[in-house]
């Protein structure tokens, strides 16, 4: 009985992602992301620095844009790391949030945030959930809103 539920959980699982991004993916051509993120220390200790432009579904963040990982609190980097398996996804993340003109574009950001975390990084689902949760809570509270 245990192994019957626990397929259907995993099946429940696998096939989030899809259902809650489809309709605001659809209309991005480009969704590669490069192999490599080319970055060096800041100037500060928590600031990361590209070295080369990095690319990842339709956007591409110049040579020089810093950028701080995930920018998650201290007591939740057991969940999502700060630095750890969160570099590309925080970089288009921050480089998105940096240029959304309105909350359609922000809530876009979130979700690729949610899909890089979870099939470029390979974080196990919940920890992609909860750093989704995270974001929106970010977007809701108006951190990184340029708009």
């Amino acid at each position: 009985m245990f192994r019957r539920n626990f397929r259907k959980i995993k099946k429940m699982y696998s096939s989030i992602p899809l259902r809650l991004v489809a309709r605001y993916l659809h209309h991005i051509q480009d969704r590669a992301v490069d192999d490599i993120i080319d970055f060096s220390q800041g100037l500060d200790n928590t600031k990361l620095k590209l070295d080369a432009d990095f690319r990842a579904y339709g956007m591409t963040a110049p040579v020089g844009f810093e950028f701080d990982g995930a920018s998650s609190p201290t007591f939740a980097w057991w969940v999502i790391p700060r630095m750890y398996k969160m570099l590309k996804a925080s970089c288009r993340h921050d480089w998105a949030c940096l240029n959304a003109r309105n909350w359609r574009e922000r809530l876009l950001a979130d979700i690729v945030f949610f899909l890089m975390a979870f099939y470029t990084e390979g974080l196990a689902l919940w920890r992609c959930l909860f750093g989704l949760i995270g974001v929106r809570i970010g977007a809701y509270l108006g951190i990184g809103k340029n708009y």
